[in-house]
This record gives structure tokens, sequence and C-alpha cells, in this order.
């Protein structure tokens, strides 16, 4: 006699099986396995003579790493590869996808080249075989060079105020670092008004301040005296796994660690330990000192790189959890020299370097702004490999090359970031523009505020706008869905893209 099972939750399986087990054949309709059809003998229940055969009968399973994407105009994508589980599995979409994307119907990936932009537009990916069907929803926008979205000012591309309205939870003054959380919430190194904003996904409003007592109608360099709390002109923002952030605080020489959600430092970098000082090389240029830091970045582990400039020429490295450097980029090793481009430029030298960013292979890529370049270096190495800005020259530093502004220029760049595909976004900060630049290319093949242009640099092309960028272009940032944010800092402003 056959009878028939249907076995849902997993952990169900055992008892199930055992309160049957008289039976000849048990068809276990269970999803989460990840074969197909699975015939299993097992032995015969003493005094029947008959084996039990259980066979694995499995539903479709579909499902994409994230829930939205956004990719750009003649940009080849990263495939969007499923997870899939199930015999024979066949994707459709309900609508078709953007031009020049495709889905193969026995993978379910997603790949191509976008040829046109479009706002965000939901899609069901089904997914069929004999035994069901399963639907993963995602969404898909594909940008361009004009931003959708911006920050302090209002809702207005056409604005440039500092302090657009007043010094408020929605305004900026010379903004400098990005840095997201996991959760897509974005913080803004507000330079001028000398603190630091948190806006939740999604809104150009901040909810939390750190450098003014909780107030966000000031903007006073330390506010109550140099303390824990206190902020003058920071520079950058990062956030580890944990979502603790670390703020540069340039002009106090320090760095701050804040626990997440907390706008009270219990950490600091560069003043022996002391939330009250913020002197220049506090007790001398060391392992433990810093002069004016601007950029900051952390890899996989926590590891904390702090670009040390201007008076250092430098790039710390500190171990997880500790404010004493371990390596030390630009000054051949030493912790006690500063000099800018110490023994002549080279693939070992800096000069007043400015923002540092990771790729996922550990590899690190720095902005040497007054050498007018960026330096790759491969995990762990403090010489550089490869050269953006100079031809492939490491002995070069010369504004657009010596010649005039091009897909592979630089003039004082300043912002850097790295996308999931080892592209690389430079903001060209003279040049008015960001530059994207292809992965392990030295040839940008995407600029941002020239409209489309990489032999012009006017400021402001062709008015303020969604399209173009200010003299003073800086930190860079992608959130989990792959968007660019960019800071326009001479235009009081950040981007989206």
């Amino acid at each position: 006699m056959l009878r028939v099972l249907r076995i849902g939750p997993r952990e169900a399986i055992l008892e199930k099986i055992m309160k049957y087990i008289n039976i000849s054949i048990v068809l276990l309709f269970f999803s989460g396995i990840t074969s197909g059809c699975l015939p299993m003998s097992v032995p015969e229940k003493s005094g029947t003579g008959n084996p039990m055969v259980i066979l694995f009968m499995i539903g479709p399973q579909l499902a994409y790493r994230r829930s939205s994407y956004v990719f750009y105009s003649d940009t080849a994508i990263k495939p969007i590869t499923p997870a899939v589980a199930g015999p024979s599995i066949y994707c459709t979409s309900n609508i078709p996808l953007p031009a020049g994307l495709t889905l193969d119907p026995s993978s379910c990936v997603i790949s191509g080249t976008p040829t046109t932009t479009t706002s965000v537009i939901n899609y069901a990916i089904n997914g069929n075989n004999s035994f069901g069907t399963v639907s993963a929803n995602i969404a898909i926008r594909i940008g361009n060079t004009t931003a959708v979205a911006v920050y302090g000012q209002g809702g207005s591309f056409i604005s440039g105020t500092a302090n657009y309205g007043g010094i408020s939870a929605n305004s900026l003054s010379v903004p400098f670092g990005l840095a997201f959380d996991s959760a897509d919430g974005l913080y803004i190194a507000d330079y001028q008004n000398n603190r630091v904003l948190y806006y939740p996904a999604d809104s150009t409003i901040a909810t939390r301040v750190y450098g003014q007592g909780g107030s966000f109608s000031t903007g006073t360099a330390n506010n109550g005296g140099i303390s824990a709390d206190s902020l003058n002109s920071p520079h950058d923002v990062a956030v580890d796994s944990t979502g603790a952030i670390y703020i540069s605080d340039s002009q106090n020489r320090r760095v701050l660690y804040f626990p997440s959600g907390s706008t009270t430092a219990t950490r600091v970098y560069g003043q022996g330990g002391s939330f009250a000082t913020a002197n220049l090389n506090n007790g001398g240029i060391s392992e433990n000192s810093l002069s004016n830091v601007l950029g900051i970045t952390l890899d996989s582990k926590n590891s904390l790189y702090v670009v040390d400039a201007y008076d250092n020429n430098r790039v710390l490295f500190f171990p997880p959890g500790s404010t004493t450097a371990t390596r030390v980029y630009g000054q051949s090793g030493s912790f006690s020299t500063s000099d800018f481009n110490n023994g002549g430029i080279s693939a070992n030298s800096l000069y007043n370097q400015w923002k540092v960013a990771l790729d996922l292979t550990g590899g690190i890529y720095l902005t040497d702004t007054r050498n007018n370049r960026v330096l790759f270096y491969p995990m762990g190495g403090t010489t550089a490999t490869r050269v953006y800005g100079q031809s492939g020259s490491f002995s070069a530093g010369n504004i657009n090359n010596g010649g005039a502004v091009s897909a592979s220029s630089l003039y004082y760049p300043q912002g850097i970031q790295v996308d999931e595909i080892g592209a690389l976004y430079v903001a060209d900060h003279n040049n008015s523009r960001v530059l994207y630049f292809p992965a392990g290319s030295t040839t940008a093949t995407r600029v941002y505020g020239q409209s489309g242009s990489f032999t012009s640099n006017v400021s402001n092309n062709g008015g303020i706008s969604a399209s173009s960028l200010n003299s003073g272009v800086d930190g860079i940032a992608i959130d989990s869905s792959g968007a660019l944010y960019v800071v326009d800092l001479g235009n009081n402003r950040v981007l989206k893209y």
C-alpha cells in the first residue's frame, strides 16, 4: 500500500518518519534541500520484510543577494548570480529587464551592459520546475552622471549656499568625508560646522549629530572645550563591522572612536590617550602621534588606516583596537620622519596625500594630492605598483600630467572609492569632476561634472545643477545597492547618482 506523507519543517522529519516507519514508500516534499529528486533506501524494520524508500521531491528555490540594485548606463555590470536550488529550474521576468540586460533562463543570472537610464523599476523573477514555482522580487535603477538626490540644499539642485536656510539637520557647510553603515545610514563629516551628521537610509534630514552636544543649530569648534564629545573641523568618517564609527578630527590632530549609537568617544588616537589635548605630533613624531589627519578607512578586520597629511606626509596603519601604528607609508618605513617626497618622487613617497580606499583583495588606493596622482599598493606592501595621472611614471608629479586635461590626467585628486567589481572612482578636485576607471585601467571611461567631456574642467559647468560639480569635489561613497554619492564641497552639498 502507498501512503504519502508531506513534511514541512526540517526538525519534524525524523519524528514523522519513525511514526510511519511501517509504510513502504514515503514521499518528502521539503523546501531547502539543495539536490534534486533523491531516492534513499534505509534498513527494513524488523519483521516487515520490506525496505522503506524515501523520495525527496524538491520545489524550486531562488534568492538574490540584494533586494535593490543600481547600475550605470554604458557600463558592464557585475553579473547578479542568485542562490538556486531544485532540478531543472527555468527563470523568466514578469516584465522586460532594462535595455542591455539579459536574464539567463537556466541559471537565472542577470548580466549585460545597460544602455538607457531608468528610474527604479520592480521586477519579479519567476523560477519554475516540475514541482512548483518561486518568485524573487528585485528593484533595478539605471543611473547616469545626473544626480537624483541632494543633501544640504533643501532639495534644490541649483543652490550651493553654505548652511542653506541656517544651520540645521539638513544643512551643510564644506562637507568632506562620507561613510555608510550596514543599514545604508549615511554619515557626513560637515567640516565647517564642526560636526558629523547621521542620516537614516534614503533620508536627507539628519537624526543624530556628533560634536555639538546634540544640537543641530550650532556649529562651534570644540563646543564646550576639547573633550570626548567635541570636534574641530572633522574631515572624514568610517564605520566598522560593529557599527562603531571613527572620525578624523583634523584640527584637534586626532582620530576619535565612538561605540555604535553613542556620540561620546571612548578611544583617541594621536594624543597619548588624552581627550583634552590637541597637540601637533604630541610627544614628537612617532607611531603614536598625528598632525593634520584627513582620510580614514577600515579593513575587514577593523584595522584602521589614517592619512596623516600636511606636516607628516604619511599614512599610518593601526591594528584593530590599537592606538600605536605598526606600518607607515611615505617615509620609507620610518615613524620619526615627515619629509614630503622623502628621497624624491617615487613609488614610496607622498606629498600631502588626502584619502585612502581599499579594494576587495586588501589592496590600497591613495590620493597623493600634491603629486597629482593616485597610487595603488598591494595588500601589506608600502611600495606602489600602479600609478594614475602620470602616464605610468612614479617619478613625475605634474598637474594634468604636464599637458591638457584628459581622461588620464589629474589635478589635486582628493576623494577615492572602489566598487564591488574593482572599478575606481576618483574625485579630481581642481578639475571639478569625478572620474571612473574600470578595474586595472588608468584611463577613465566615465566623467561626472563636465557633461561627458574629458577635456574640460569648468567649475559648475553650465551652472549649478544636478549634472555639475564645483571646484572642490571630495568624498565618495557607495551604498549597498551600488548607488554613488559624491561630496560637492564647493557647492556645500552631497549628490546621489
